[in-house]
């Protein structure tokens, strides 16, 4: 019993220093893995931000008769994260409420545009503006189909 009193302090010590020890070289080990892993692994892979050299784009949606749905698409286009864009809703002479959803939801008003015609097409009724949303126009034209 004398003896066993006398060996344990040196039994959790060496114990508690092989375990101390253990975790250290766990520790390097990790540290060595993270540096691999950083070094191997770039950060060029990732997406960037918008640099603010990239050419302004416009998103042309075609509406035909899609009163219940064109709001919500022009609302997911304007949620884009670029820097310079417009949305152009083009309604195909819609026999539905497409054209009264639209000038409701984005505050349409109908302004005096000149456009000059490089296809033919049918006949442009009204070109509209948001008032709320400045890159959104909607041109209003008759059917003509695909």
């Amino acid at each position: 019993m004398q003896t066993l009193l006398k060996v344990m302090p040196y039994f959790w010590t060496s114990y508690f220093l092989g375990v101390s020890a253990v975790y250290m070289m766990l520790n390097v080990v990790a540290i060595q893995s993270i540096w691999r892993y950083m070094r191997d692994h770039s950060l060029d892979s990732l997406p960037r931000p918008p640099s603010g050299f990239e050419p302004p784009v416009s998103i042309l949606i075609p509406a035909f008769n899609e009163q219940a749905h064109i709001e919500m698409t022009v609302r997911s286009s304007l949620g884009l994260d670029y820097p310079e864009y417009e949305v152009i809703v083009i309604n195909d002479g819609s026999t539905d409420g497409t054209l009264e959803v639209l000038k409701t939801a984005f505050s349409l008003m109908a302004v005096p545009e000149t456009t000059r015609v490089r296809l033919p097409t049918m006949p442009v009724h009204a070109i509209y503006r948001s008032t709320t949303h400045p890159n959104v126009r909607v041109l209003d034209k008759e059917r003509r189909g695909k």
